[in-house]
C-alpha cells in the first residue's frame, strides 16, 4: 500500500512541477519595480538597525530562516534583528534580486516567489569589518498596497 501511494505522489510531482515550472516568464517591469522599492526598503532598515522597520515589512505570521535560526512572527523577527544589530553593523549593502524573478505563483497574482544575492560590509563585534555575501529565497504576499515578506530564507555564503 505505501508502495503504491508512494508512486501515485511521485507521478503527480513528476507532471505537476514541470508544469508549475512552465509558469515562468518574463516579470512585469511595474511588477519588479515595486518588488525593488519594497526590497531596498527592507535595505534601508538592516543598514540602519531598524529592528522594527524591518520587522513591519513581513507579515504578521512570516518565518524567516537565517544562518542563526528560524524565527515565526513579527515579534521574533523583530528580536531576532534587534539580536543582530548588538552583534553586528551592516553597512554597504547591496541586493540583487535574479532577472527571472519576481516569478507570480497562482494565478490571483497575490503571492510571489523572489529570489537572489546579497553583499554587505559587516562590522562583528570586537572584529575589523569584512565583506560579507549570500544568497535569499522568498515568498512575498500582497498586502493591502504593498508587498509582504512571508517567507525569507538567507544564506550567507562560505569565505572565499
Amino acid at each position: 500500500m505505501k508502495t503504491k501511494l508512494l508512486a501515485l505522489i511521485s507521478l503527480v510531482l513528476s507532471f505537476g512541477v514541470p508544469a508549475f515550472a512552465q509558469q515562468a516568464s518574463t516579470p512585469d517591469p511595474q511588477l519588479t519595480q515595486a518588488i525593488q522599492a519594497d526590497v531596498a526598503k527592507l535595505g534601508d532598515a538592516l543598514k540602519n538597525a531598524d529592528a522594527a522597520g524591518a520587522a513591519a515589512l513581513f507579515t504578521e505570521n512570516a518565518t524567516l530562516v537565517s544562518p542563526t535560526g528560524s524565527y515565526t512572527g513579527q515579534k521574533a523577527i523583530e528580536e531576532h534583528f534587534t539580536n543582530l544589530f548588538k552583534a553586528e553593523h551592516i553597512s554597504d549593502l547591496s541586493i540583487t534580486q535574479d532577472p527571472d524573478r519576481p516569478q507570480v505563483i497562482g494565478k490571483l497574482g497575490k503571492f510571489l516567489w523572489l529570489t537572489g544575492g546579497w553583499e554587505a560590509t559587516i562590522q562583528f563585534k570586537d572584529k575589523p569589518a569584512a565583506p560579507v555575501k549570500g544568497y535569499f529565497s522568498s515568498l512575498l504576499r500582497h498586502d493591502g498596497d504593498a508587498w509582504k515578506v512571508g517567507l525569507l530564507t538567507e544564506v550567507r555564503a562560505p569565505n572565499e
